[in-house]
């Protein structure tokens, strides 16, 4: 089976996810770069006016691979905007994919039930899977850590160690065994 990672990450904690699960399927991890560099003033803005940022991404033919890992924080319950660019440049090439996300999940927001659903709409097709981790797993629960404590908490390397083994053998569910 072929795969493809493609990951964007603002502050590069998901790119640092999205290299550690390419080393260890021993493939290549593509980023998408962000033609301007975002603010929360600027995600803002795009955000209420539907903006979608430029976008940088290799020149890959995506319809070679059969699956595609897209490693991406969550904003507001909705993928990163960067994706939504990246989504319409591969509307309808994407056999199959699996978003895989490492964001804060600060204040209980320990789900986001219509991820998937925005994925299907954004993509063209139903991902196989959806994983989503939040770095507020990483702290202690009690007391309940604040949005601050989870912004300002530093993922350690045995952190990544530890959820990309996690995240990878999840991948692995989905991909047939060859003989």
């Amino acid at each position: 089976m072929r795969i493809k990672i493609f990951s964007y990450s603002r502050t590069g904690t998901n790119d640092i996810l999205a290299e550690k699960i390419a080393s260890e399927l021993s493939i290549q991890n593509n980023k998408i770069i962000e033609k301007d560099k975002s603010t929360y003033f600027r995600i803002t803005i795009d955000m209420l006016l539907k903006r979608f940022p430029k976008i940088s991404i290799p020149d890959i033919s995506i319809t070679d691979y059969d699956l595609v890992l897209i490693i991406a924080p969550v904003w507001f319950g909705k993928p990163a905007l960067p994706l939504k660019s990246f989504f319409k440049e591969m509307n309808g090439k994407m056999k199959n994919f699996i978003f895989i996300s490492l964001s804060g999940g600060g204040e209980g927001i320990n789900s986001n039930p219509k991820l998937s659903e925005y994925l299907e709409k954004k993509a063209g097709i139903t991902p196989i899977a959806v994983i989503n981790k939040y770095i507020a797993d990483f702290l202690p629960q009690e007391p309940k850590p604040s949005a601050k404590e989870i912004e300002n908490y530093k993922i350690t390397e045995s952190d990544f160690d530890r959820i990309s083994s996690e995240i990878t053998k999840e991948i692995l569910k989905f991909i047939p065994i060859q003989s």
